[in-house]
């Protein structure tokens, strides 16, 4: 796993080995449902979708990634897959504010984050958009892989650029807690 700075915001890379992206690619077109039929409404690229074994794999390696690194333990409270056709893109936004979790409780995710499913040549690019000081924003953008993951603060603004390729752009994005590490 990477630590990027970008200032006094950091962001994490790390990549997910032993997934079967494509069955995990099928999974989400045939299990998910959109949020949203609307293709105006803000979350139509976003489909809700249920834990599966791929899924869980790839939830857990995240987590044990992160317990190795830091001296706490993430916890993912909800997840969902964005599926971009071409010329989509998700407009700026964060995760700050209760969301609701996978237990139908309002919780405030510390993290956010996303993993990557299937991504064509010329699919799009993650975006964070951050204020270097009061007077100056920059952005730094994020290739995105098949495999990997990224993690970032809630709060952290972003968005992505439109998917050029003909194939379908897909990811799962998540928010997650951060709990202290239990004593050995």
């Amino acid at each position: 796993m990477e630590c990027h700075i970008l200032n006094s915001i950091s962001y994490l890379q790390g990549s997910v080995e032993g997934i079967d992206n494509e069955k995990l690619a099928h999974f989400c077109i045939s299990e998910g449902v959109r949020y949203s039929e609307d293709p105006l409404h803000t979350r139509f690229e976003d489909f809700k979708i249920p834990r599966n074994e791929e899924w869980n794999k790839v939830f857990e390696n995240i987590e044990y990634q992160y317990m190795s690194t830091f001296e706490s333990r993430l916890k993912i409270i909800n997840h969902w897959a964005a599926v971009h056709k071409k010329w989509e893109a998700t407009n700026m936004h964060n995760h700050f504010g209760k969301m609701e979790n996978m237990h139908g409780d309002d919780i405030q995710p510390d993290l956010a984050g996303v993993y990557y499913v299937q991504i064509p040549k010329d699919a799009g690019r993650l975006m964070f958009q951050y204020n270097v000081n009061q007077f100056r924003t920059e952005i730094s953008p994020v290739e995105p892989v098949v495999g990997n993951f990224v993690i970032f603060p809630s709060t952290l603004n972003h968005y992505v650029t439109k998917n050029l390729a003909d194939d379908l752009r897909i990811s799962i994005s998540f928010n997650a807690i951060e709990l202290t590490k239990p004593e050995l």
